[in-house]
């Protein structure tokens, strides 16, 4: 226990002698989320009634039925992360940009017609005539000057080169922000599965663990009615001890998941202070 301790503070980037008190509570709350996900959960009692070696197995598949909150569907988790992930905003936002830069190409193809003008009003106060009277304003005598410059689209070599660059760099920015929306599609489909396995794994060492409950209890009644010896019920806490730990392993399984799952949705919100804010749908 001692070296995984360290190890864990390897991961968080802690050197092995630093103090880390591990809270009871969290494996409280695993205890607590067990019973939350195998709450309608049975365990089949075959007492009596042993099927026959050729009988035929029925294997149903996974299934949301009874999973936890974020166990939703591929359609609308894939929506969710369309719609909260960053990267694919950026993506948008490149494509957007990339969509104005054409149109500006495209603006200088066309014929430009340039008009400048200048003209004044009145009379301009200098060093030399500070002593004069005040400036008057003379619109009949103001310069007027102008002039009136136009570019005919007869030579666009370079222009027709940049617009085309533009195209392909829009037609790039498309095809990335489309092979990042499919990667992150296949990436959440695949943590939905990877949850629901996690969830079949906790029901199935979950009801291991109300077995071998069961045989130590059987086989602690044998031992005092003289029909086991002490190995046997020795096995047994054993098995049960193999059990409960593939049973917490199996939490921690699913735990993972869940924040793995809303981490590639983009819905898990980490703080300043290093605490993250769940999401619930």
């Amino acid at each position: 226990q001692d070296s995984r301790l360290d190890g864990f503070k390897m991961v968080l980037g802690l050197p092995p002698d630093a103090r880390v008190d591990l809270s009871a509570t969290e494996l409280v709350e695993l205890g607590t989320r067990a019973a939350e996900l195998t709450k309608d959960i049975r365990v089949a009692d075959y007492t009596g009634t042993v099927p026959p070696a050729d009988a035929p197995v029925e294997l149903a598949p996974p299934s949301r039925e009874k999973g936890g909150p974020l166990e939703m569907a591929p359609a609308a988790a894939a929506e969710l992360a369309l719609a909260k992930r960053l990267d694919l905003r950026r993506a948008r936002s490149e494509i957007e940009d990339a969509q104005r830069r054409v149109l500006i190409a495209a603006d200088r193809l066309r014929a430009e017609l340039t008009l400048f003008g200048t003209a004044s009003t009145g009379e301009r106060r200098t060093t030399g005539n500070t002593g004069g009277s005040n400036a008057r304003v003379a619109p009949d005598e103001a310069p007027v000057d102008g002039m009136l410059t136009l570019d005919l689209p007869l030579e666009r070599t370079s222009e027709r080169n940049t617009y085309r660059n533009r195209l392909i760099d829009l037609n790039r920015a498309i095809r990335s922000y489309q092979e990042l929306e499919d990667r992150v599609k296949l990436t959440v489909r695949e943590e939905l599965r990877v949850l629901i396995e996690a969830r079949e794994s906790v029901v199935i060492q979950s009801q291991a663990v109300k077995l071998a409950e069961k045989s130590v209890h059987s086989t602690n009644m044998f031992f005092e009615a003289g029909r086991a010896q002490i190995r046997d019920l020795l096995d047994a806490e054993e098995s049960l001890l193999s059990a409960r730990n593939a049973l917490d392993s199996a939490l921690v399984s699913y735990r993972i998941g869940e924040l793995s799952l809303q981490r590639d949705l983009g819905v898990l919100e980490v703080s300043a202070e290093g605490t993250w804010r769940e999401y619930r749908p």
